[in-house]
């Protein structure tokens, strides 16, 4: 189980399909940070509000 919560999050949805391997790249897309470009999982884009600054924030990556 994983909560998340604050702006740009929608409240009470409920993810299909989400895996563990997800978490990191959310996590760090939450905090504004690259991805590594080798990262798996993918990131939760389900959670944010529509139109919010999360859901419009461009998936940003780095080398590995």
């Amino acid at each position: 189980m994983c909560i998340l919560h604050g702006p740009g999050i929608r409240q009470q949805a409920e993810i299909s399909g989400a895996r563990i391997v997800d978490l990191a790249p959310t996590i760090l897309h939450l905090a504004d940070v690259p991805l590594p470009d080798d990262l798996d999982g993918r990131v939760l884009g389900d959670a944010f509000e529509p139109g919010s600054t999360l859901a419009q924030r461009p998936l940003r990556y780095q080398p590995a």
